[in-house]
């Protein structure tokens, strides 16, 4: 049953948006600690958006197309460099 809240969702599937706030960091040895299986899920979920959206969605305004890109290759490369 779909949800009267969610009726225009940008993500794969028919997602819902969410985030996350307030990140946490664990340290081991005076080091992050960094999960690479995690990492490693996030940087092929968001390779997944990106590509969904080079591809599918149509937006009411281009320019907010290529910021939505941009911003996805930007969290992108965040992950990357973990």
């Amino acid at each position: 049953m779909d949800d009267p809240d969610n009726r225009n969702r940008i993500l794969p599937r028919g997602l819902s948006v969410f985030a996350h706030t307030n990140p946490i960091y664990f340290y081991q040895d005076k080091k992050r600690v960094k999960e690479k299986a995690s990492i490693a899920y996030l940087e092929k979920y968001v390779q997944g958006v990106i590509n969904w959206l080079e591809h599918n969605p149509e937006f009411a305004n281009p320019d907010d197309k290529k910021e939505a890109i941009r911003l996805a290759r930007n969290a992108l490369g965040v992950y990357t460099g973990l």
